[in-house]
């Protein structure tokens, strides 16, 4: 084959593809803005408040932080998070939850839930839940929990 002939089917071939895209009903779709909360920290610290001279039980102040992200691309309204505990020592254990009001967060931004309460000597969990009666629509509603072991010597 010569080098004309080479050249005119390559130029047919790209006009082909050129009226063949033309004419497609190509379409771009885009996400819609949606927030979506994730915890990115969850740290404790304990301050020993008094042991109980008859049972010897040992009781502390416990502070929780959880660091709560909008890592979406839209803002997120005021909301319901939750923190649960559960407590274990000596084979009998406990454990209590509750709610958290829960600010409006910018898409990008993060804010601190802090939470206190008293626990007894003992092995435990606490664990904190973002949009609890998951009434936000987020871009992954799978990614709202976080949670730690504690120990309270």
């Amino acid at each position: 084959m010569n080098k004309q002939v080479i050249i005119l089917i390559s130029l047919l071939l790209v006009t082909s593809l050129f009226l063949i895209f033309e004419n497609s009903s190509a379409r771009v779709f885009s996400i819609a803005p949606m927030p979506d909360l994730t915890f990115t920290n969850l740290t404790y610290n304990i301050s020993f408040i008094s042991t109980n001279t008859t049972t010897s039980i040992t009781y502390w102040n416990v502070r929780a932080l959880a660091t709560l992200k909008n890592t979406g691309t839209a803002p997120v309204g005021n909301s319901t998070s939750s923190i649960s505990v559960g407590i274990s020592s000596g084979g009998t254990g406990y454990g209590f939850g509750y709610g958290i009001s829960t600010p409006p967060i910018p898409a990008g931004a993060s804010i601190i839930l802090l939470e206190s309460f008293v626990a007894s000597t003992g092995q435990g969990h606490i664990r904190f839940d973002a949009d609890f009666f998951n009434n936000i629509t987020e871009l992954n509603e799978l990614n709202n929990i976080i949670g730690i072991n504690i120990t309270l010597p």
